[in-house]
């Protein structure tokens, strides 16, 4: 899965973490609730993030997951910003997988 990301007022140190965190849960998430969309034959599979602290020194983020050329798309944006960063992309696979759970 290809992720485009846009990041505002995140260290670098940061960014990485999160990256990371979203490629551990999409290898996690591949054997199962994504396999349909990644096996797929020359399916396109795109994570688009946008991840920004905010004046208040607290973190927003929007996730739009767009599986099999976008035939499958799922999004997330917290409604209220978080104070630790790393619950905003667990929350927005969190939503996905139990988007993909329903199908």
């Amino acid at each position: 899965m290809h992720i485009t990301h846009h990041f505002v007022n995140i260290t670098e140190g940061l960014q990485a973490t999160i990256l990371n965190i979203c490629h551990e849960h999409i290898q996690k998430m591949s054997e199962s609730y994504l396999k349909p969309f990644i096996s797929k034959e020359n399916a396109e599979n795109e994570l688009i993030m946008h991840f920004e602290k905010n004046k208040q020194e607290k973190y927003e983020g929007r996730f739009e997951f767009l599986l099999d050329w976008a035939r499958e798309k799922v999004i997330y944006t917290n409604d209220t910003p978080f104070k630790e960063p790393l619950d905003v992309a667990n929350h927005a696979f969190k939503r996905l997988k139990e988007h993909l759970a329903k199908k």
